[in-house]
């Protein structure tokens, strides 16, 4: 079964990805140049970043993917832990409202921000009940 989660998009890293592209409109708003990278380039550098970053769930592989830029695959059952962070660091993840995976013997680790973590953990958990979870709950049933 393939379950897709689409990343939670936060106004501060959108603003990051969105405003520097935006730019030239506000500097010179009567430059043909300027309203050129501003209303063809700018969307199509900005649309693969904020709608193309998702994390799917494959059989036993996660897929972390972001615009065409970032592609990891993740065995799920290599994940040691799953925990809360807002961790600034770059990272596939549009929202600093993020969680971070560490796997292969807890020497790497990747960012994300699934919209529904708590969905997203479960689904992890049903594939490695091995994962230790930190900081990512709901009222129904704690998965801490």
């Amino acid at each position: 079964m393939i379950k897709t989660y689409r990343s939670k998009v936060g106004l501060i890293l959108s603003a990051a990805i969105v405003l520097p592209i935006l730019l030239p409109l506000v500097i010179t708003p009567f430059d043909p140049n300027g309203l050129i990278v501003g209303l063809i380039i700018a969307p199509v550098i900005a649309i693969p970043f904020l709608l193309g970053t998702h994390y799917r769930i494959q059989g036993h592989v996660l897929e972390i993917r972001c615009a065409f830029i970032i592609r990891i695959d993740v065995d799920i059952l290599r994940i040691t832990s799953v925990s809360k962070t807002r961790n600034p660091i770059s990272a596939p993840a549009l929202s600093l409202d993020r969680i971070e995976i560490v796997y292969g013997n807890g020497l790497r680790y990747v960012i994300v921000s699934p919209k529904d973590k708590v969905g997203f953990v479960q689904s992890l958990k049903a594939i490695n009940h091995q994962i230790t979870v930190s900081g990512v709950s709901n009222e129904a049933s704690s998965i801490l």
